[in-house]
């Protein structure tokens, strides 16, 4: 077997990896040889796709910036490809940054790349804000009109859980409780105990004074803990200059003023 004029192979079989004219003798018992020669043309294409993004844990309002490759695995051109790159609600387009001869529409999703020769990748970005609600798992999907040998490696998805803000309401008298209450997020669950447990419900009722840590997990990604302190107020009783009236009560949540005494 040879390619190119050099010899490749010896045995009665070749495993081709490129694709050529490939030149064969076969040398006879009686001495004799036949030559011939095959040509080899590939036509599958394996593309493949990957997403990543530069802020797993941004604010709400933020702009994160993805970036999603292309990749031409061959073994043969890959042409008419398109990559579907669709926004979910969780944020708001921005801009994008293309290859050379490339197109994009943030309405369709629609990334027109056209063909990819073998080993040629593609890059674009996209940069997007980040709703205080909606959907937050972004995924992509190539497709071309050659033929794709493994599809397996045709999505990818990225997604990331939103820095909140909590609202905490400490208590009133020393006998009291606390409550926090987390921003909900679409397919979000909540610990206040630093991840130990996660549940469905984003508010939190009758906590003692003490520390809590706040996350919230979507899928297997978390934001950012947050320490919160629920704190016992002062009920150090009141020091008067004068006796109070036999018919006064004082609360430790409703002192009454000089004015009123």
């Amino acid at each position: 077997w040879s390619l190119d004029g050099e010899v490749i192979g010896t045995s009665n079989t070749l495993v081709v990896t490129q694709p050529g004219t490939y030149s064969v003798t076969v040398t006879l018992p009686d001495g004799c040889s036949i030559n011939d020669q095959i040509v080899i043309a590939f036509v599958s294409a394996d593309l493949s796709i990957e997403k990543t993004v530069d802020n797993l844990t941004p604010a709400i309002s933020d702009n994160v910036v993805f970036t999603i490759t292309a990749t031409n695995n061959g073994p043969a051109t890959a042409t008419g490809i398109n990559v579907i790159e669709l926004l979910p609600s969780g944020y708001t387009f921005v801009s994008s940054t293309l290859p050379l001869g490339t197109t994009y529409d943030n309405v369709s999703g629609i990334w027109d790349i056209g063909d990819l020769a073998l080993a040629e990748t593609a890059t674009m970005t996209i940069t997007a804000t980040v709703n205080a609600t909606g959907t937050y798992l972004n995924t992509v999907s190539i497709t071309s009109t050659s033929d794709d040998p493994d599809t397996t490696n045709n999505s990818a998805s990225v997604g990331l859980v939103p820095d909140t803000i909590a609202i905490v309401t400490q208590p009133i008298c020393a006998a009291d409780t606390g409550t926090i209450e987390i921003p909900v997020l679409t397919d979000g669950t909540y610990s206040i105990d630093g991840g130990l447990t996660y549940l469905s419900s984003n508010i939190f009722t009758g906590l003692a004074p003490g520390d809590y840590t706040v996350i919230t997990m979507i899928g297997t990604i978390t934001n950012t803990p947050t320490l919160i302190t629920i704190t016992v107020q002062d009920t150090t009783a009141p020091v008067f200059v004068e006796t109070l009236p036999a018919d006064v009560t004082v609360e430790c949540d409703a002192v009454p003023t000089v004015e009123i005494l």
